[in-house]
């Protein structure tokens, strides 16, 4: 997995990674074709806007959904008296989708904000993802997740559910203080890091020993899942692989 970032433009809106904008007039181009295609076995042209709207943006979406995100690991930490190394950084991890876009990002705007829980079809995705496309290795040999602020369990639910669906056992060892501070409201790196700092703990007797999948719902900065994978090693687990429903458009992790 490429651990070239989405980068921003001008306006704060992220930009697709590299070639992926290319992919997708390309897939827009074959939708067309087909559809061109189609028509003319049917003899059935000309074509409406209206066709040619819904097959390019049927196969965009479905283009969209197969797009992973890469989650680049932080390997120095970002500190008040200068930079220093992540003595056993991340893995290269993967986001689903970008929050908020067609696929599956407005999907899970829907479940973060209205449902107040991830679906079932996010959870399928999810694992389809992991164990078909990303396959990291080694491969995860136990789940956790970094909870949510507040009382909802949605993060780790999501979690439960993956974890069942992988075959693997999920482990609740990280906590998060119910009154700490979003991160969006952090406004650089060392203030960022040291609120994850400040608001992560674990659990450090129920820690397991080997590859770790760790889950979060949306990454930005990567500081919570820095700091959170750091906290695991310290404790003994082995790798820590990240993976996050969306990668934000505008700050949240």
């Amino acid at each position: 997995m490429s651990s070239v970032e989405s980068q921003r433009t001008s306006t704060g809106r992220r930009r697709n990674p590299r070639g992926q904008g290319e992919r997708l007039r390309a897939e827009i181009l074959a939708a067309f074709a087909r559809l061109l295609d189609q028509k003319v076995e049917e003899n059935a042209l000309p074509v409406s806007l209206r066709e040619v709207s819904r097959e390019v943006v049927d196969d965009a979406v479905e283009f969209l959904r197969r797009s992973l995100r890469p989650i680049a690991p932080r390997k120095r930490w970002a500190e008040d008296g200068g930079v220093s190394v992540v003595p056993s950084p991340n893995e290269d991890g993967v986001a689903l989708c970008i929050y908020g876009d067609p696929g599956w990002g407005r999907e899970v705007e829907r479940g973060k904000h209205e449902a107040g829980r991830f679906s079932k079809a996010l959870v399928a995705a999810s694992v389809g993802a992991i164990r078909d496309r990303w396959r990291p290795e080694p491969a995860p040999e136990w789940v956790t997740s970094i909870p949510t602020r507040g009382r909802s369990s949605i993060v780790g639910d999501f979690a439960v559910a993956v974890a069942a669906d992988l075959g693997l056992p999920y482990v609740p060892c990280l906590a998060t203080l119910a009154d700490s501070q979003p991160q969006r409201q952090m406004q650089n790196s060392v203030l960022k890091l040291a609120n994850a700092r400040a608001k992560l703990s674990i659990d450090g007797s129920r820690v397991r020993p080997g590859p770790v999948l760790l889950i979060d719902d949306i990454v930005d900065s990567r500081w919570t899942m820095t700091v959170a994978g750091a906290l695991l090693r310290e404790q003994g687990s082995g790798p820590v692989f990240p993976f996050a429903l969306a990668a934000a458009g505008a700050g949240d992790d």
